[in-house]
C-alpha cells in the first residue's frame, strides 16, 4: 500500500514539473465572495459592443496582481439571482481582446477610446467565440465566475493602471441577453472606471461608467521565490509540511482567498491548490531565495 501512494505521488510529482503554477484572482477584489450592488449588459447582449476597463495599480496589487506578473486569461460573472445559461451554444464573429497600460487615476478616464490607451496596446486575444450551453453558471448570489477565456498571448503587467478593452461582434445562436456583476459604491469608485458603447465594436467614443466591471484574471506571479511557502528563505521540505497543515484540514472549505492553503486565490481549498503549490514547490526545491 505504501509503495502504491509512492508511486502516485512520485508520478503527480513528474507531471507537475513541466507546469506552470497560475493563480486565479478577482478585481476589485472585495468582490471575490460577495456580489456587486449593480450589473450590465455590455458583454452579452444581443448586439456588438466595445468595452474599455480601468483597474488602478492599488487595486490590481490588492488582488495579488504586481508589476512583473503575465497574465493569461480573463472570465465573466452573471450577476446574482440569473440561472444558468446559455440555454443553448451562443458566438460571437469577434471576440477581440487587448491590453495596455492608461492614466494613474479613475477620473481620468475620457469617452473616446483611442485616447485612454497610454504607451502601446497588445492584443491578447483574437476571432470568435463560443460559450457552449450551460457553461455560465447561475442560482447563487454570487454566481461562480464563467470559464476562463484564454488568452493567445500572454500580456506581461509593468505596473500604473491597466487598460483591458473587449471589442466584440453581435451574437448568433442563443441570443438571451444577460446581466454580469458590477459595483458602483464609493470604494470601488476609487480604484475603477469603464467606458462602454452599446452599438458597435469599432465605435469611436463612449459613455464612462463610474462603477467597477467585477472580471476574474488569471496570473503567473513574479514572486521572486515561488515554492517557499513559509517564507524561510529556503524553499524545502518544511514548506511541504506547512502547506500540507494548512491544506489538509481545509480540503474542500470555502476560505478566505488566499489563506489556509488556497494558493491560487479562488477562495476554495482543493485539488487545484495542490498542484499550483507542486508546480512552484517541486523544480524549485533546494533553492534559496535572492
Amino acid at each position: 500500500m505504501k509503495s502504491t501512494h509512492l508511486s502516485a505521488l512520485a508520478a503527480l510529482l513528474i507531471a507537475i514539473t513541466c507546469a506552470s503554477a497560475s493563480t486565479l484572482t478577482v478585481v476589485p477584489n472585495a468582490f471575490s465572495a460577495a456580489e456587486g450592488n449593480s450589473s450590465s449588459s455590455t458583454l452579452f447582449q444581443l448586439s456588438a459592443s466595445r468595452l474599455q476597463v480601468l483597474y488602478t495599480e492599488a487595486f490590481l496589487s490588492d488582488a495579488g496582481i504586481t508589476p512583473g506578473a503575465t497574465i493569461t486569461g480573463l472570465a465573466l460573472r452573471r450577476n446574482g439571482g440569473g440561472s444558468t445559461g446559455p440555454a443553448a451554444d451562443t458566438s460571437m464573429a469577434d471576440y477581440d481582446i487587448f491590453m495596455s497600460q492608461t492614466f494613474d487615476t479613475p477620473i481620468e478616464l475620457t469617452t473616446t477610446f483611442a485616447n485612454n490607451i497610454v504607451g502601446a496596446q497588445t492584443q491578447v486575444r483574437g476571432g470568435p467565440i463560443t460559450f457552449p450551453a450551460g457553461s455560465i453558471p447561475g442560482g447563487a448570489t454570487p454566481n461562480a465566475f464563467a470559464p476562463v477565456i484564454e488568452f493567445t498571448t500572454p500580456y506581461t503587467y509593468t505596473g500604473g493602471s491597466l487598460l483591458i478593452e473587449i471589442r466584440r461582434s453581435a451574437r448568433t445562436g442563443d441570443t438571451t441577453s444577460f446581466l454580469t456583476d458590477v459595483d458602483n459604491t464609493v470604494a470601488s469608485q476609487a480604484g475603477c472606471r469603464w467606458l462602454f458603447n452599446l452599438t458597435s465594436n469599432t465605435a469611436l467614443t463612449g459613455t464612462v461608467s463610474s462603477s467597477a466591471q467585477i472580471l476574474q484574471l488569471r496570473f503567473t506571479d513574479s514572486a521572486p521565490c515561488p515554492g517557499d511557502y513559509n517564507n524561510d528563505g529556503v524553499v524545502d521540505l518544511g514548506d511541504l509540511l506547512d502547506f500540507l497543515g494548512d491544506w489538509n484540514p481545509n480540503l474542500g472549505q470555502a476560505v478566505t482567498p488566499g489563506t489556509n492553503g488556497d494558493v491560487n486565490n479562488d477562495g476554495t481549498v482543493d485539488l487545484a491548490d495542490l498542484l499550483a503549490f507542486l508546480g512552484d514547490w517541486n523544480p524549485n526545491l533546494g533553492s534559496s531565495c535572492p
